[in-house]
């Protein structure tokens, strides 16, 4: 059986300009609206957590509330950031700045993943503060593994979607980018 072999449809400059900016378009959409979606969630916990709570609420719930807003107003600044940048881009530049900027831009790994591990690591310790009872205290181990089995099933979810996402729209873009940059400097 012969194996399948992906073709990258970006075969020249104009195809590859379109191409990317089609997808920068597309995650400025999304990091604009994530970063409403955030504000909006900050807005909903901090009503049941923190503005009306019910009299009867724990200090736990109130304190795992606290950190839920936190960590999605943490969010809202990393789409913020992430808009900004995709709103910044230039596509005026010459071609090889251009070509190095997507292949940065388009790889897997981004050091902008950084960004993220304060909110994840808030709201973390927000599951484990809204889920505790003080009266099932001898149960505080299992609780703590509970919630880290769902946020990390959830991550890794997110993570196989982002994998997805990237080796159908991104990665073609950067293969482009990168076989462009390597025919004009040699």
């Amino acid at each position: 059986m012969k194996k399948h072999q992906h073709i990258n449809p970006f075969t020249d400059l104009d195809l590859f300009i379109g191409g990317l900016q089609k997808e920068d378009n597309r995650n400025l959409k999304m990091t604009r609206n994530f970063q409403w979606v955030m504000w909006a969630l900050v807005l909903i916990y901090a009503i049941v957590f923190l503005i009306i709570p019910d009299k009867e609420m724990i200090w736990s719930k109130r304190l795992g509330g606290l950190f839920y807003v936190l960590a999605f107003a943490l969010f809202a600044l990393v789409f913020r950031k992430l808009n900004s940048d995709y709103r910044s881009l230039d596509y005026g530049v010459s071609t090889v700045e251009m070509l190095k900027k997507a292949i940065i831009r388009y790889r897997f790994l981004h050091r902008k993943l950084s960004l993220i591990i304060a909110p994840i690591l808030l709201i973390d310790a927000a599951m484990v503060l809204v889920l505790y009872h003080p009266e099932l205290e001898k149960n505080i181990l299992q609780l703590i593994i509970q919630t880290q089995l769902l946020l990390f099933s959830s991550i890794g979810i997110g993570l196989i979607i982002g994998i997805f996402i990237w080796r159908k729209r991104q990665k073609p873009l950067r293969d482009a980018a990168k076989a462009m940059l390597k025919e004009i400097e040699s």
